[in-house]
């Protein structure tokens, strides 16, 4: 066996870290620099420009806690929820109403799928506009 090989220690970027990564290259500095700040590689930094839209609609739809945790871009549908979820329970635990996880579990699904309805009326609604013929006038 190759006992003398180093293993490289795979570690998760921040979201926060990313869109400063992404600031720094809509700056106009190089790859290679921001590379070397962040001490990552460049091809790092190239796939994370690759990636800049759905990394700045994730950091815009999630709560300012999860921006600093989360490693990579997820479902804004369900960001969305949770967002509605955290909201609901910092209620009910101001209002000293006991919770328990099957309440919570009913009530993610129930904002889950009222959003997921929302956001399919909202395109059906945007495609129904755009076909319209125009108003002259």
């Amino acid at each position: 066996m190759c006992d003398n090989i180093k293993k490289q220690k795979i570690s998760a970027i921040s979201l926060e870290t990313k869109i400063k990564i992404l600031d720094c290259l809509a700056k106009g500095e190089r790859s290679t620099a921001v590379g070397k700040r962040f001490h990552l590689g460049e091809s790092t930094i190239r796939a994370i420009k690759k990636n800049e839209a759905a990394i700045r609609k994730s950091v815009r739809s999630g709560t300012n806690l999860s921006s600093k945790i989360s490693s990579y871009s997820r479902d804004t549908l369900i960001e969305k929820t949770e967002k509605a979820l955290v909201i609901w329970i910092e209620d009910l635990t101001q209002k000293r109403i006991p919770l328990d996880g099957h309440l919570i579990k009913m009530k993610a699904l129930k904002f889950y799928k009222e959003l997921k309805n929302q956001s399919h009326l909202h395109l059906h609604v945007k495609v129904i506009h755009n076909s319209l013929p125009a108003q002259g006038g």
